[in-house]
């Protein structure tokens, strides 16, 4: 299941708030940023303070959705960087593992709003 849309900075706001008070799922960085850890998002002020909610930004908008009822529990992978290319940091980390759901934040570039995305895959099942 994948699906594109459209969403502007209150449309964005309306959603996290669903997620964070309307369900079971959690908000997890899809991948962080050089040298730091992944990140659990507990509020939408939480990400607010993170991230730029109305504009399309160079650090993209990418989240992992976990829940409880999901088998299996969400991996944090490190992922070695050579420091030669990442101005000396060494590590990063990536969400991963089964069920996980992606939503991705797009925003607005000079006049045009770029779409936003959810999406998950599943084993096929034979």
């Amino acid at each position: 299941m994948n699906y594109d849309f459209f969403a502007d900075e209150a449309d964005k706001l309306s959603l996290l708030t669903y997620i964070l008070q309307e369900t079971d799922l959690q908000i997890f960085d899809l991948s962080s940023p050089f040298g730091e850890t992944i990140r659990r998002y507990e509020s939408v002020d939480d990400i607010r303070s993170r991230f730029d909610l109305k504009n399309e930004t160079p650090s993209a908008i990418h989240f992992q959705l976990w829940s409880p009822q999901f088998k299996g529990e969400p991996i944090f992978r490190k992922i070695e960087l050579n420091p030669k290319y990442c101005n000396g940091l060494t590590y990063r980390f990536a969400t991963e593992g089964w069920g996980l759901i992606q939503l991705y934040l797009g925003g607005i570039s000079g006049k045009n709003l770029k779409h936003s995305h959810i999406g998950h895959s599943t084993k096929r099942v034979p």
